[in-house]
């Protein structure tokens, strides 16, 4: 067996927190695509995304997630 690695709970809680905003940010921006493209369907104008979700998609690029649905 290899050597496990050791972690603090500083460190835990950091990695945690990391993939939990991750999570969120996927959520979020997948929600607002669902919106758009029901609104699309439905032969709406879309809403223009809000500046959150802007910015989520703009970090999500920048953090190499996977493509948005």
């Amino acid at each position: 067996m290899g050597r496990q690695k050791k972690y603090s709970v500083k460190m835990a809680v950091r990695i945690l927190l990391e993939l939990g905003l991750k999570r969120y940010v996927l959520e979020q921006i997948n929600l607002a695509a669902k919106e758009e493209n029901r609104a699309r369907a439905e032969g709406n104008e879309p809403t223009e995304p809000t500046d959150f979700i802007k910015d989520m998609r703009k970090k999500s690029r920048k953090m190499g997630l996977p493509p948005i649905v």
